[in-house]
């Protein structure tokens, strides 16, 4: 097919014959790759051929209709033609066999329009059981559409970092952020110092990825790492060859060389060889291995035990050197070889792989010991939870592959996912929209009066959970609080919460990593922290703080659907390290204190899921020496992120003693940002503002805002305060827990009293759990 219109594109690929090469699922691989590739590309697909399948009535091994219908593939031919008339286009004794669905094509644009379908008949072709009869589609382009913005990206690519292990690279990205940093303009526009900050981070931001880029560019071949000298394409429990193993490998492979070299395949010397070839040769091919066992030595872990030692004299190939045409036979080749090889059998493996690094020793260790699952867990052969969201299946069985459509779908589902349902107790929904409320709560007020008149929730409930609500923490322990937060922040608290962070994490929207960071110059690290030190003074959230990037996961293993999502935020470097350092004062003071409730086990220090269990063993011991019942209840809390209503928050962190600047920082936190999701398509409008727009005015730091959307409630999953902040939730909860005990043993004692005038109701639905039993987030 010939046209000017660039938006139509035609194929062709033939499937191998052969049986046992699977040519069903060489061709739907095929279909998959080029029409998800064209239609990323705003290409409409055009396919024709005989599938040797069918688009209807049977299903089995030859059924096209899942691949066509995850592809989105249209057949006129199955549609129009074969609605008129029954039309096969391959006869067997009369009797047609194969219906017409050569012809696919994917969603067509405005401008192309299908004006007819055809199939030739005729007696003498049915006679001749003809394979098989001609049929067509006749396509009308009426012009061209609009041009549709080409996708760099069909796959999510890999980020942007730097390697710190590679000292070159270090120095060279260093050296190119201290040139841009030298050019950086000053902020002086802003007259507020927080906006100062703001805008001043944001400019080291942008010349940090300019700086990285610069540095990725250049082209770099040096291997820095012994295990990337040593690789192989081996099994995982390998972990590739070891230094001494790729000495001894060399050594095998010249030997082989220089044999094949000098004498024929029945062993005798080729008549050209005289000893000046024989000694040229041989001393060219171990000036080779002698470069390749001394980088291997130079990038050695033990200096003292480099791996030139394994070679001993009797496999030592330099004495080929002394080797003259008188005095040899293949025989001598034959014997370093085998020598060589009984150098690298199962158990001296074992022991040079046990050599080569820790990890390596300890993977051997535990294969003696055939601990498969320590192995396992060592190598980390753990499933891939993260989709390529190349494609997305929606909740009616059909399929997405266009980028575009994949990233406004997920939008739409995560801007619903985020969003405040209706139909809330008129309490929630007092809680969400009234942002006083909350300071009230609080602060106590009102404790005889009920929540709500219109509430579903009992009455005494409701009192209860004023109760609740009001200060937990004493006048002493708020006081260290606040003096803790009216600290500014410290050097020695910069360069430790810098170091503790883990290296080589996803980055945020400006899409500086760790890596970057913690490789700035001294120079630019004093800058950025008198910049920090200012924001917290003033307690200020730069603009372009407030966005994340979400990476989502699959819950389970399986195909890629709106259901089996879990939304991960990637935040701002920065932002999760002027997070952590508060943070950290909290906990420092809560944990000191003792204010946590004691069955908190996720997310605190020195707790987890083992004291957890231990706890509940202890319990349930305990009740069997004493005779009495303990019931366990097992919870799991849908959303339990993503549904935190704003406004609850605020509320869990007065309750805990935070004064209400630091409620509010923590709030602008969120407040406002906006939220990308990490697709193919997002991939490719990720790029930042220039210096002069994030010169002229505090916003995202990506040139596409709009591509994202607002969440209406919860915290990030994977950030640095988003732990801290289910501590202070489930705080609330479990303290409920041991009020609704107290509430239950009042009104048990008043309906004992023969004074008790109060009618007995019903507390709860489900059984109360006790603290020993309560759960953490680590253990749902």
């Amino acid at each position: 097919m010939h046209t000017v219109d660039t938006s139509l594109r035609a194929f062709g690929r033939a499937t191998p014959k052969n049986g046992a090469s699977r040519p069903y699922s060489i061709l739907t691989n095929i279909l998959t790759k080029w029409i998800v590739k064209a239609r990323a590309n705003g290409h409409t697909v055009l396919v024709g051929g005989d599938f040797n399948a069918s688009l209807e009535g049977h299903a089995g091994k030859r059924d096209l209709r899942g691949i066509a219908t995850s592809l989105q593939l249209t057949a006129p031919l199955i549609q129009t033609l074969n609605t008129e008339d029954p039309y096969f286009t391959f006869f067997r004794k009369d009797r047609g066999i194969s219906r017409i669905d050569h012809i696919l094509h994917t969603p067509l644009p405005t401008y192309i329009q299908i004006s007819g379908n055809g199939c030739y008949t005729s007696d003498a072709l049915t006679a001749a059981t003809f394979d098989h009869r001609p049929v067509w589609t006749d396509l009308c382009i009426s012009g061209t559409g609009p041009p549709l913005p080409k996708e760099q990206h069909l796959q999510i690519p890999p980020r942007l970092n730097i390697n710190p292990a590679d000292q070159e690279m270090v120095e060279e990205y260093q050296q190119h952020l201290s040139t841009h940093h030298q050019s950086l303009p000053e902020p002086s526009e802003h007259p507020h110092p927080a906006d100062r900050a703001a805008t001043k981070l944001a400019l080291i931001h942008r010349i940090t990825i300019d700086a990285a880029h610069d540095t990725r560019s250049a082209d770099r071949t040096k291997k820095t790492r012994i295990h990337h000298l040593c690789q192989r394409k081996r099994s995982r429990f390998k972990d590739g060859f070891s230094a001494e193993m790729r000495v001894i490998q060399t050594a095998l492979h010249l030997v082989i060389y220089l044999k094949r070299k000098f004498f024929n395949r029945a062993g005798y010397l080729h008549p050209h060889v005289d000893d000046t070839r024989l000694y040229s040769l041989t001393r060219r091919g171990l000036q080779r291995w002698e470069v390749t066992i001394a980088a291997l030595d130079h990038a050695s872990e033990d200096p003292s035990h480099p791996p030139t030692t394994i070679i001993k004299p009797a496999v030592d190939p330099r004495q080929m050197l002394t080797w003259t045409v008188a005095t040899i036979n293949s025989t001598h080749f034959d014997t370093l070889r085998d020598n060589l090889t009984r150098m690298l059998q199962g158990r001296a493996r074992t022991e040079m792989r046990k050599r080569m690094t820790h990890r390596t020793h300890t993977i051997q260790a535990h294969l003696e010991l055939q601990h498969i699952g320590k192995v396992l867990q060592t190598i980390g052969l753990k499933r891939k939870q993260t989709p390529p969201l190349t494609r997305l299946t929606l909740e009616d069985g059909a399929t997405l592959t266009l980028p575009i459509d994949i990233q406004d779908e997920l939008n739409k589902h995560f801007t619903a996912h985020h969003s405040i349902p209706s139909g809330l107790d008129p309490v929630a929904h007092k809680l969400h929209h009234d942002d006083t409320w909350w300071h009230e709560l609080a602060a106590g007020a009102d404790m005889n009066t009920p929540l709500h008149p219109h509430s579903a929730i009992p009455d005494h409930h409701q009192l209860g959970l004023r109760n609740l609500c009001k200060t937990k923490v004493t006048s002493a322990t708020a006081k260290k609080i606040q003096d803790a937060l009216r600290q500014q922040i410290t050097i020695s608290e910069f360069h430790s919460t810098l170091d503790g962070m883990a290296k080589d994490k996803a980055p945020g929207p400006s899409m500086v990593t760790t890596n970057m960071i913690k490789k700035w110059t001294p120079e630019i690290k004093i800058e950025v922290l008198g910049l920090l030190q200012t924001l917290w003074t003033h307690r200020h959230v730069p603009r372009w703080w407030r966005d994340r990037v979400m990476t989502p996961l699959l819950k389970k293993p399986g195909h890629t659907s709106l259901k089996n999502l879990r939304p991960i935020g990637l935040l701002e470097v920065l932002r999760k390290l002027m997070t952590r350092i508060i943070t950290h004062r909290l906990l420092h003071i809560w944990e000191e204190d003792e204010v946590l409730h004691p069955a908190q086990h996720g997310y605190r220090w020195r707790h987890g899921t083992d004291t957890a269990i231990l706890r509940v063993l202890a319990a349930t011991e305990l009740a069997k020496l004493t005779g009495h019942v303990k019931l366990c209840t097992f919870w799991d809390f849908q959303k339990a992120f993503d549904s935190i209503a704003p406004n609850l928050l605020k509320l869990a962190w007065a309750r805990l003693g935070v004064p209400d600047d630091t409620i509010k920082w923590l709030s602008d936190l969120d407040d406002g940002g906006r939220t990308f999701i990490w697709t193919p398509h997002m991939a490719d409008n990720i790029d930042p503002r220039s210096l002069e727009e994030l010169l002229g005015s505090d916003g995202s730091f990506i040139q596409h805002p709009d591509m994202g959307f607002s969440a209406e409630r919860g915290v990030t999953q994977g950030g640095t305060e988003s732990t801290v902040a289910w501590i202070v939730i489930f705080d609330m909860i479990l303290c409920w827990s041991d009020l609704h005990d107290d509430i239950a043993k009042m009104r048990r004692t008043q309906m004992t009293s023969p004074k008790s005038q109060l009618p007995l109701r019903p507390l709860s639905s489900r059984p109360t759990n006790s603290h020993p039993s309560a759960p953490s987030p680590e253990c749902n």
